[in-house]
């Protein structure tokens, strides 16, 4: 076909499953429209009150949050692969696991700092906190899964 498609002349729907191309990347205009309906939810949230209405509705925003900074993560990545050609892929995915985890526990760490600077009324507890940050990852962890499947498909 010449797209990078292996044809197999019969049925157009098995082309698109054996087509051996990598999962496109992460877009810029994703990112942006993610972190823009985040926001918007949080504002709403905050401003009606629905996180004392619905209390666990900062665990969906807290791995919705992780989810965000793992797509941001491999966004980054993908900007910079070319750097990384001279490493062995072991160190290539030693390098990106501790580089991923940081990025992680950065994003939530900061997030919970804005929460705590910002809202120190809602603050519940340490474990409260705690908690947050584990869904952080959370979300992060499924944006790992969830890529590693595409790439398997």
């Amino acid at each position: 076909m010449g797209n990078g498609v292996t044809t197999l002349g019969y049925a157009p729907a098995l082309d698109i499953i054996e087509s051996r191309e990598r999962p496109k990347k992460v877009k810029t205009s994703h990112l942006i429209s993610l972190f823009a309906f985040g926001a918007v939810l949080d504002y709403l949230a905050r401003k009606y009150g629905w996180y004392f209405i619905v209390r666990q509705l900062d665990v969906p925003m807290h791995v919705g949050g992780g989810i965000l900074v793992g797509l941001f993560f491999f966004w980054l990545s993908d900007k910079w692969q070319k750097e990384k050609k001279h490493r062995s892929k072991r160190a290539q995915f030693i390098l990106r696991l501790i580089v991923f985890i940081a990025f992680v526990a950065l994003g939530t760490y900061l997030w919970e700092i804005f929460e705590y600077a910002r809202y120190p009324n809602i603050q519940i507890s340490a474990i409260d906190t705690f908690a947050d940050i584990v869904f952080g990852f959370v979300g992060a962890g499924l944006t790992v899964i969830v890529r590693k499947v595409r790439r398997m498909m």
